[in-house]
């Protein structure tokens, strides 16, 4: 009745190997050990290791006092500019109190000479 299409966009996938293939395969792998990185593990690293991770962990903690350092840095700028403001604020409203008093001594002047 309805024929059943063939998969010609996928192929399929490979067949798996058998066990013997397998049993094969397994007697031409062949894997070398450096005797010197097994040397290495030696119990003298375990001190390197703890070496290392102190100085690991020192950098961690100054890592975060650096990035604590950078906040009360920001908020120090952000207090400075504040006060900055807050200095011209004051200076422009004594400059205008000078200067209406500048002005009340012109015209008590201009009005003595008068």
């Amino acid at each position: 009745m309805l024929k059943k299409s063939k998969n010609s966009k996928y192929p399929l996938p490979p067949v798996p190997p058998n066990v013997e293939e397998i049993l094969k395969d397994i007697e031409t792998f062949h894997v070398e050990l450096n005797t010197e990185n097994l040397s290495r593990q030696s119990p003298g690293s375990d001190a390197q290791h703890l070496d290392w991770w102190t100085r690991f962990e020192q950098a961690v903690a100054d890592q975060k006092s650096l990035i604590m350092l950078s906040s009360e840095i920001k908020s120090y700028e952000l207090k400075l500019e504040s006060k900055k403001i807050e200095l011209e604020t004051e200076a422009q409203l004594l400059e205008n109190a000078v200067q209406e008093q500048r002005d009340q001594i012109d015209e008590v002047l201009s009005k003595a000479k008068f």
